[in-house]
């Protein structure tokens, strides 16, 4: 998922099909009695174009699964503030950096930090 502050300084969370569809298919996998919950909360998600093969292939060494380097392209693509992954396994790496403008954070750390800001 992305996060992005439009110019309101509303929050608006994105995604795109492809990360639907991995998040998806991963959920499926290991806990198949929650995808009609994951699907029903698609209805306040914008979704953003797929981002161009040439960005992609860009970052193609910044994860360590292939699978997962349109998930950060898609990011990178809609000009996110946040890319917002419980990826450990393959995000490990990025978490608290910023890549192309998008920071990388735990859904933990990226709930922590929105708080933080609304309380400012």
């Amino acid at each position: 998922m992305f996060a992005l502050a439009d110019a309101n300084e509303e929050l608006v969370l994105l995604t795109t099909g492809y990360a639907i569809k991995e998040a998806s298919r991963n959920v499926q996998r290991k806990y198949p009695e929650a995808l009609t919950t994951l699907l029903s909360l698609l209805d306040g998600i914008g979704f953003v174009p797929e981002p161009p093969p040439a960005l992609i292939d860009r970052l193609e060494k910044s994860v360590p699964d292939p699978a997962d380097v349109p998930i950060l392209a898609g990011a990178i693509w809609a000009e996110a503030d946040l890319l917002v992954t419980g990826n450990s396994k393959h995000f490990k790496e990025l978490y608290g950096r910023y890549i192309g403008g998008c920071l990388v954070l735990r859904p933990k750390d990226a709930v922590e930090l929105l708080l933080q800001e609304l309380g400012d």
